[in-house]
């Protein structure tokens, strides 16, 4: 009996582990079509010039034929994607173009050459697996209820899929939710195609290395070339130099300064680290350490300048006691001394004496922060839903904030993934960094490359707490490049064989919960202020949806259409919670009042009002006459009067 229960217990898993296999990769194919789906919309819109649709294809076919000089590609070329599509004529999000086009070369590679059949393998897979999952997930859901608030399903579903596929990379004309999604999604796609490449090939993770710090030192000197040129047209250079270089905030590549300095501080890093090795080229490397810095102070980012003051000092503690009581006690120590210290000096010194707006920004991040706690408040598990924050910020902000900002970001990556993926995703995604980050072994051979890499990642996350650089494009694709060859060259030698039945399990929950949370959030939606099939002119073409509160016992709506005639009428019906109620005739241009009795329901929040106009009525050579124009319904009357 033991062994056959046994016996039973062990099939079970294994066919457990089967379908959650099988499950990843239906995930892993419906992704590689999305990303086919997403990139083609490049080759369809006039807003993308014949040059960038070039490099375009070039780079999905270097991509496919040899992947890893695709990714040192779009390493460098990444953080110039905003200022390279304006140059070659192009009105698009340039830097998320060159990602889709890697990432379509890279995964009709893995399906052709069936790369994907020992995936998932290891932690970082299995960490960055369950956190894109719980990305997915809050995307359905969002999509759910912009589906209930937007239109009937299909022409809703008909819409997405136009937007993919012809305007997706053009505009994002009311679904910028999408592109957040796959803004984190495409940086997991990033973060395990580099971890691979650099765990195959480990000094492909040095030329990464470069190549980043290549497009930082690209995007400095563009910085430091527009600022020259706007001084020199001044006409006056001498005396407007310290204005333009000390005092004013300046940015080129991106629109945000803070991100901008975010990213110059972690190429910095990565070239001082690399400035120790030895060669002729060592001075090179300080001379991009020199730039990297100035471009640095001159977006004047608190969040950035703060972040490279504590890592210089974590590495004087090092430097000095590290060998006596340890790295990490050392780093521990002086970060926690530093913040002591600053906070000291605020309240000693007082806010004034840091300027008016560094009383400004503490103030403002204090307020986003109470914002997200609201958020939490509000849904806890799963948060308020993917992309949803800057559009909720206001509902749930304090009024303190209205002074400064109506609606706007949190200024705090952490904050962000909290209020908008709650506790799962905020736990999913320190779980992922820490699994990428953390240090296994001690290794020599890596130990040059990886502790540039490591300090750039640490000033990098920590202006996380004043900034969100991660939804920046041109930002987040290094940062995720990076991150994959810190997590390679951590545990090298690392053989990892785990279980896929964890994801199985953890995918299952989360899919199951969507419904759930879609009806709960859909519950909380004023269905009043919700029409179903009328154009911005209030036209409906052959049925329309309305819904009407559940108290009303009897409403009008008035209806008119202008094809109609008595030799031609238009007939509609009218159907109440999906039950026929009565037929309107349309047989004149003028309106026409259509009175409708609802039953009352106690429990029944809305009434579902739903307008057909009956087939044989309508004239389908000429969809113009047979449309209707629907007047805003009123009340008639309530129960008991």
């Amino acid at each position: 009996m033991c062994g056959t229960s046994a016996d039973a217990k062990y099939n079970m898993l294994n066919r457990l582990e089967a379908a959650s296999r099988l499950l990843i990769r239906a995930s892993l194919a419906l992704f590689t079509a999305i990303v086919l789906l997403l990139i083609q919309s490049a080759f369809w819109s006039t807003r993308v010039s014949a040059w960038m649709q070039a490099i375009i294809l070039a780079t999905a076919l270097l991509s496919y034929f040899r992947p890893h000089y695709g990714l040192l590609a779009l390493a460098v070329l990444a953080p110039l994607g905003q200022v390279g599509s304006r140059t070659l004529d192009s009105r698009m999000h340039g830097a998320e173009a060159l990602v889709l086009a890697f990432l379509a070369g890279a995964l009709v590679r893995g399906w052709t050459l069936r790369e994907f059949r020992t995936f998932p393998s290891s932690r970082l897979h299995f960490a960055a697996l369950i956190f894109g999952f719980i990305v997915v997930a809050s995307s359905l859901e969002q999509t759910w209820l912009m589906q209930i608030q937007m239109d009937f399903a299909w022409p809703f579903a008909q819409e997405v899929f136009t937007h993919a596929s012809r305007s997706y990379l053009t505009s994002s004309r009311g679904f910028g939710m999408f592109f957040r999604t796959m803004l984190l999604l495409e940086g997991l796609a990033l973060l395990i195609y580099t971890h691979r490449y650099v765990r195959a090939q480990p000094h492909f993770g040095e030329r990464l290395a470069a190549m980043i710090v290549a497009g930082a030192v690209g995007t400095a000197m563009l910085t430091v070339w527009y600022v020259s040129s706007e001084l020199m047209e001044t006409g006056a250079a001498r005396a407007r130099f310290t204005e333009f270089f000390a005092s004013r905030r300046w940015t080129v590549h991106v629109s945000d300064i803070n991100a901008a300095g975010s990213f110059f501080a972690m190429g910095m890093f990565i070239a001082a680290g690399m400035a120790f090795r030895t060669g002729w080229y060592r001075f090179l490397w300080i001379a991009t350490v020199c730039l990297l810095a100035a471009t640095t102070w001159m977006t004047h980012s608190r969040t950035a300048i703060a972040a490279v003051l504590l890592v210089l000092i974590c590495l004087a503690a090092v430097a000095m006691v590290g060998r006596i009581i340890g790295v990490g006690k050392a780093v521990a120590i002086a970060a926690s001394a530093s913040v002591a210290l600053a906070v000291a000096l605020w309240h000693y010194l007082g806010p004034e004496y840091f300027g008016d707006g560094a009383v400004l920004a503490v103030t403002t991040r204090w307020l986003f922060l109470v914002t997200t706690w609201h958020m939490l408040l509000s849904a806890p598990v799963f948060g308020i839903g993917i992309g949803q924050y800057f559009l909720w910020s206001h509902g749930f902000a304090p009024p303190e904030m209205a002074q400064y900002y109506v609606r706007e970001n949190a200024h705090n990556n952490f904050a962000q993934i909290a209020g908008e993926l709650g506790v799962v995703g905020l736990i999913g995604f320190i779980a992922l960094l820490v699994v990428a980050m953390w240090r296994q072994r001690p290794d020599q051979r890596t130990k040059v490359v990886l502790m540039p890499l490591l300090l750039g990642l640490a000033a990098f996350i920590l202006t996380w707490l004043g900034g969100h650089p991660l939804l920046v494009a041109e930002v987040a694709y290094p940062f995720w490049i990076t991150l994959g060859v810190v997590a390679a060259l951590v545990a090298p030698d690392s053989k990892e064989n785990l279980s896929a039945s964890i994801i199985g399990l953890a995918v299952a929950v989360l899919l199951i919960s969507v419904p759930f949370r879609a009806w709960t959030k859909s519950a909380e939606l004023d269905f009043a202020r919700i029409t179903y099939g009328l154009s911005a002119r209030q036209i409906m073409m052959s049925r329309a949806r309305l819904f009407v509160p559940g108290a009303q016992s009897r409403i009008e709506i008035p209806l008119r259409a202008r094809g109609a005639s008595d030799d031609e009428p238009i007939a509609i019906e009218v159907l109440v919670d999906g039950s026929a109620s009565e037929t309107i005739t349309l047989s004149d241009r003028n309106w026409q009042r259509a009175f409708v009795d609802l039953s009352h329901d106690s429990s029944r929040r809305y009434h579902q009002i739903d307008l057909r106009i009956r087939p044989d009525t309508m004239d389908i050579v000429n969809p113009a006459r047979s449309s209707v124009e629907v007047g805003k319904w009123e009340i008639i009357s309530k129960p008991y009067g």
